[in-house]
């Protein structure tokens, strides 16, 4: 349902959603960030490079994950909102863009990765959509046990 127009932007504990997704995504980008300086030794720019990397496929798994309060990505579906698919589209296309293209990478100050890299970023970058998918999935189960409860 529509929100009330007395209703707060930051209603229903919106807030508090929004700091502890910051806090997972911040703690996935650091801990790429560190792993990738213990596995490439001395290779600050693949380090800054895969820690960007997670923060923006973070962000645009996030951007997905803020269509709904109550329904995950997979009940929603990717394809409801098309303007937001192309967005998201062309920021990933932009993002591999700096990656690869030799003019921009000096000028970001970035690398190429490599398939295993992409495959940390993956995973990285999907912690906070696996997170908040199991929280959802327990608000819902709590929710029925509590409506199923005659008092």
């Amino acid at each position: 349902p529509p929100r009330s127009p007395r209703e707060g932007v930051f209603a229903r504990r919106l807030h508090l959603r929004i700091m502890f997704t910051g806090l997972i995504i911040s703690a996935c980008t650091l801990g790429v960030f560190v792993f990738s300086l213990w596995y490439y030794p001395g290779d600050m720019l693949k380090a800054r490079t895969l820690a960007f990397t997670t923060l923006v496929g973070a962000q645009l798994v996030y951007v997905f994950q803020c269509r709904s309060e109550r329904y995950s990505i997979f009940e929603l579906g990717l394809w409801g909102n098309w303007y937001l698919v192309g967005a998201v589209l062309i920021s990933a296309g932009m993002h591999i863009t700096i990656l690869y293209h030799p003019k921009l990478q000096s000028i970001f100050q970035t690398t190429a990765l490599s398939t295993d890299d992409w495959l940390l970023v993956l995973v990285f970058a999907m912690t906070s959509l696996f997170v908040d998918t199991v929280w959802r999935m327990l608000k819902s189960s709590v929710r029925k046990h509590f409506s199923m409860v005659k008092v």
